[in-house]
């Protein structure tokens, strides 16, 4: 039963063993095959092709599995490196933006030619109650409160809170904010507060008749003791007269565009103007 169930194994056995001592019989051999070799190469013939097939069939699939590792390894390999590579593009694009604008802040600095000192952002009121943002320098860096705070692009606002390493300041869009302001071009004066709810502003007590204009820049006074003379503050973008009352209608949008604002300056006071101010509050 067993021989038979495997007998087309034991003849395939059998010829290959003929075969081979066949072979070992006349391997030293120059002679012509015999007949009864011819026959076994004839017989043999088929199975040496299928042994031959089979055996590169197992070498390629073998040879591809070990390149297809490979190639999964090299390819795990530049997909980490490509990220790598993703990152520090991102990270030297962030460098070279942070060098703009450090460089134009400090020109801004050189031009202003009072004190100051430059902060970063470091986060904003999230109630919505306030226009408020928070910088990294406090009281232990020389930062003190009702310090003006501006940008390159005009003012910002001025600090309201300081702590040992950090301050806050409120910006020139808050409700409480007020600022003794002119227009440059009429040199017409007004005070101008924020909106809250909206990043404008609004110059209140301009006289009906003062020439006041669309686009007219809008530039700090000098008067209130905080803020020096000729900051810009922003534009005037709407002017309504109405036919009564003592006062004319003018909305100022900020220079500041507050929504990218990363870093600013920090204008200090000498110890004469803190005392004198001190005063002045305290009166």
């Amino acid at each position: 039963m067993w021989f038979r169930r495997y007998k087309a194994l034991w003849i395939s056995t059998l010829l290959i063993v003929m075969a081979m001592a066949v072979f070992s019989a006349h391997r030293r051999a120059l002679l012509s095959p015999s007949p009864f070799e011819e026959f076994l190469f004839t017989l043999m013939k088929p199975f040496q092709w299928s042994l031959t097939r089979g055996t590169e069939a197992v070498r390629s699939i073998w040879s591809g599995y070990v390149n297809l590792v490979h190639v999964q390894r090299e390819n795990r390999h530049l997909h980490r490196r490509l990220r790598e590579l993703e990152q520090k593009l991102t990270d030297y694009e962030e460098l070279k933006a942070a060098n703009v604008r450090l460089r134009r802040l400090l020109s801004f600095r050189g031009d202003l030619g009072v004190p100051s000192m430059a902060a970063q952002i470091i986060g904003d009121d999230s109630t919505g109650w306030f226009r408020t943002v928070l910088i990294d320098k406090g009281r232990r860096h020389g930062v003190a409160r009702r310090m003006p705070v501006v940008a390159p692009e005009g003012v910002v606002g001025q600090t309201i809170e300081c702590a040992l390493g950090v301050s806050k300041v409120l910006l020139i869009t808050d409700r409480n904010s007020a600022i003794d302001v002119m227009i440059q071009r009429s040199r017409t004066r007004g005070i101008l507060e924020g909106k809250g709810e909206e990043d404008l502003c609004t110059m209140k007590f301009v006289a009906r008749t003062a020439d006041v204009k669309e686009g007219d820049r809008v530039i700090t006074s000098g008067l209130g003791g905080i803020y020096p003379k000729g900051l810009l503050v922003g534009r005037v973008v709407a002017v309504q007269k109405q036919p009564f009352g003592l006062f004319q209608s003018v909305e100022v949008a900020p220079s500041v565009n507050f929504g990218r604002l990363e870093e600013v300056l920090v204008l200090l006071r000498s110890p004469e103007a803190e005392e004198g101010l001190s005063a002045a509050e305290g009166s």
